[in-house]
């Protein structure tokens, strides 16, 4: 029995002291699954300014179309009222034209506003025509500017052996029959300077009419009439009688008005309401008659004159 007891007493302290014999580790390593990550770059890049001059612009402006007329109106009075000459008035003595006919430029405008009135119907009438049927030339229309070259208007001792016709636009202007006489036709037509010619408007016309109290009579006419003196200047103190009856008012300032009994220093005055036909008028200066003018009155139409020395 004791021998038993020392064999199993030495086979429990081998297995207490364990085997001395070295043995193999056999587990393997774990990998390394950690993913390198890289920090961002946090810099914001900043781009250097180009401090380059841009190049100058080399393309030409566009032109200017902008219409820009000429002012070839008729001036007002500019303040000062020069002297009038009435010496010829009695012993006249009427020139002889040196031209058969004329050739000159005329100017079609508005009477208040003094713009050119552009696409106006021009015809050059006998005297004998007082609906111009037969025209002594062909119509013509005006500019842009309201200008337009007559020629071949025929002469006369007083200015022109016709009268002009002028239909603007109806629905703003009534027509104007023109009569442009001077006591030195050929200083003023044959030097190429431009004659004027002013419409009123038919609001113009409405107002005037209204301000004088007067109904247009739609079968009767009118005259706006200018009175020159023996040089050419505007007649103040001037009355005009018409043939044809017709009622006379004279400018004061820019319009007709009933209160004023004669011409002031433009010399100019309104006809209203004249028999159609033909009228005379006679202007006279201090009592005394100092010219006459024989025009063509017609129906809704405005007839414009100078009634210039030729007694």
């Amino acid at each position: 029995m004791r021998k038993l007891h020392l064999v199993l007493a030495g086979i429990l302290a081998v297995a207490a002291c364990g085997d001395n014999t070295t043995t193999a580790d056999m587990t393997a390593p774990l990998p390394d699954l950690a993913v390198p990550v890289t920090p961002p770059d946090m810099a914001v890049p900043v781009t250097p300014p180009d401090l380059t001059p841009p190049p100058p612009d080399l393309t030409p402006p566009p032109p200017d179309m902008t219409l820009v007329c000429p002012n070839t109106s008729n001036p007002g009075p500019d303040g000062g009222t020069p002297a009038t000459n009435w010496a010829c008035v009695g012993h006249y003595t009427a020139p002889v034209p040196a031209h058969a006919t004329y050739n000159f430029p005329l100017h079609v405008y508005d009477y208040l506003a003094k713009n050119g009135i552009a696409n106006a119907t021009v015809k050059v009438c006998k005297l004998t025509d007082a609906m111009c049927t037969t025209p002594i030339a062909a119509a013509v229309k005006t500019d842009a500017c309201g200008n337009v070259m007559l020629t071949g208007v025929p002469s006369s001792a007083t200015g022109l052996a016709a009268y002009i016709e002028i239909d603007a636009d109806p629905a703003k202007y009534p027509v104007v029959l023109l009569y442009p006489q001077t006591v030195a036709p050929d200083l003023a037509y044959a030097s190429g300077a431009t004659i004027g010619a002013p419409l009123f408007s038919s609001s113009i016309f409405g107002v005037v009419t209204s301000v004088l109290n007067v109904t247009p009579d739609p079968a009767k006419g009118h005259v706006a009439f200018a009175a020159d003196d023996c040089a050419q200047n505007a007649g103040p103190m001037v009355t005009v009688a018409s043939t044809g009856g017709g009622t006379t008012y004279y400018v004061a300032g820019t319009l007709p008005t009933k209160s004023a009994t004669a011409t002031d220093a433009s010399g100019a005055g309104f006809i209203t309401n004249i028999t159609a036909g033909s009228a005379t008028l006679t202007a006279t200066e201090g009592g005394k008659a100092f010219g006459t003018e024989t025009v063509t009155i017609r129906a809704g139409a405005i007839t414009s004159t100078n009634i210039t020395p030729n007694m």
